[in-house]
């Protein structure tokens, strides 16, 4: 195991060097280019470009119909320094968790394991900022299961994470003169009585351990000049919900609370959910608990990844993160003996297919 932490430390000391935020096409081909060099001849590589972002798929095979892909993304969020640091066991800089540990995992296990498998890697480079990449990506290829080291903590496996509904809702009402406002009707008073209104139909979650749907209004604007009141208003509510709640309950809802408002859908993204009784999903479970020597913790999350797309195309799909913490801030960092063993885990899994 030596050889491969040796490996996989130098590995992804050149993948966090690389700049590769949003707008930063230039860095994320650079690393793309250096994951070029990493592959033996015998591997296909594909490149795409979907709306400027590059995209990288490495298979084993020239198929598109894959028995399985490692889904992974390159890009992260902004930081001062591009540069990892180790202290102890745990490996420090941007990236190190969210998702460039788990990225050059998967890209390893892929390049070192034999199998007869159809097995590919996607290296996506949007993640962060909506993942059409993996969407357009599923058009082209068709896996049978997928596995995303992006989500959850510690070895978790992620059952279920909320999908996000974004909605403009705006309202045109009467104008007044501000010292004379009961000749008018306030529209930006009105729009968040009806925030108001819907948080009591579904009450907002206090805690992680509240599984439910939120509704946070990220934005309310209205008014044109100071001394008068409104006729118009617009808000933005970012609805994050979970499976069971449906995208039409929240617009209904708002319908109802007052039939003037206008409502358009700015993004809506299918809830991840996975069969914990899917057999395949089963045999990677069994591998977890083969390297960890205990039995794999069902979770979900607050947060949303590239496994919603799988889940609209009905794919069967494990998400779980190696150890680590604080993702898109100043100290985030994974530990670096539960990459080796995330290493352990894929390599079982794909002997024992």
């Amino acid at each position: 195991m030596k050889k491969i932490e040796k490996e996989i430390f130098s590995v992804l000391k050149k993948f966090v060097s690389f700049p590769t935020i949003d707008g930063n096409e230039e860095e994320m081909k650079k690393l793309l280019e250096y994951v070029k060099t990493l592959v033996p001849t015998n591997f296909i590589v594909k490149e795409y470009l979907f709306q400027t972002k590059p995209v990288l798929v490495i298979s084993n095979t020239d198929s598109k119909e894959l028995d399985i892909v490692f889904c992974t993304h390159i890009d992260v969020v902004p930081h001062e320094k591009y540069e990892l640091v180790e202290k102890d066991n745990l490996l420090y800089g941007r990236g190190t968790f969210d998702m460039k540990g788990g990225t050059v995992v998967s890209l390893l296990a892929l390049l070192n394991q034999e199998t007869t498998k159809k097995i590919g890697i996607f290296l996506t480079s949007d993640e962060e900022v909506g993942g059409n990449c993996v969407k357009e990506l599923l058009n082209i290829y068709h896996p049978k299961f997928g596995i995303i080291p992006d989500g959850g903590n510690d070895f978790q496996l992620v059952k279920e994470e909320k999908g996000r509904l974004l909605l403009q809702v705006s309202i045109s009402t009467t104008s007044s003169h501000a010292a004379e406002l009961y000749k008018g009707e306030n529209a930006i008073a009105t729009l968040f009585s009806v925030y108001q209104k819907l948080l009591e139909k579904y009450p907002n979650p206090t805690s992680d351990k509240e599984w439910k749907s939120s509704i946070c209004l990220t934005r309310l604007e209205g008014g044109k000049a100071f001394n008068q009141v409104p006729d118009y208003a617009e808000m933005i509510l970012d609805i994050r919900r979970i499976a069971s709640d449906f995208k039409i309950e929240f617009i209904n809802a708002l319908k109802k609370i007052d039939s003037r408002l206008k409502i358009k859908v700015l993004a809506s993204e299918t809830p991840y959910l996975t069969n914990i009784e899917n057999e395949m999903v089963k045999k990677f479970l069994q591998s977890v608990k083969t390297v960890l020597k205990k039995e794999t913790v069902i979770t979900h999350s607050n947060s949303t990844c590239d496994g919603i797309y799988f889940t609209e195309n009905g794919i069967p799909t494990v998400l779980m993160n190696p150890t680590g913490g604080f993702a898109h801030s100043p100290n985030e960092y994974v530990e670096k003996e539960s990459l080796l063993k995330l290493y352990e885990i894929y390599i079982n899994f794909l002997k024992n297919m």
